[in-house]
């Protein structure tokens, strides 16, 4: 599929970004990707979830595999990380990238569940 659009990167409140998650699910498929450390990830994510940690030396060499036309959702802790990431999966070609305005912390206060990564 070729797109010629415009690139969406965008943040969005989990309410939005649930939806986006849920609708692409069924469509093409929606990856969710989760930036922060390793423990951060373990200790409760978003269902469905990648870790690809941004501090990690192999950050960059890792979103370089990814498909840039998938639909992807990207979210850390409170937000920066994330921000960053869409700003770089942008200027790497990707098409369609949301963030987590507010982060994973945003995502539970709003009641949204997460999930613990054995």
């Amino acid at each position: 599929m070729e797109r010629n659009e415009s690139p969406i990167c965008q943040e969005c409140s989990p309410d939005e970004l649930l939806q986006i998650i849920e609708k692409n699910r069924r469509i093409l498929g929606c990856i969710i990707i989760d930036v922060r450390t390793p423990d951060e990830y373990h200790a409760g994510c978003i269902a469905g979830a990648e870790n690809i940690d941004f501090s990690d030396p192999s950050f960059r060499e890792r979103l370089g595999r990814l498909d840039k036309t998938r639909i992807y959702a990207v979210y850390c802790r409170r937000g920066i990380r994330a921000s960053q990431v869409i700003r770089i999966m942008r200027e790497s070609g990707f098409h369609e990238v949301y963030s987590l305005k507010g982060g994973i912390e945003q995502w539970k206060a709003a009641g949204l569940p997460v999930e613990r990564e054995v």
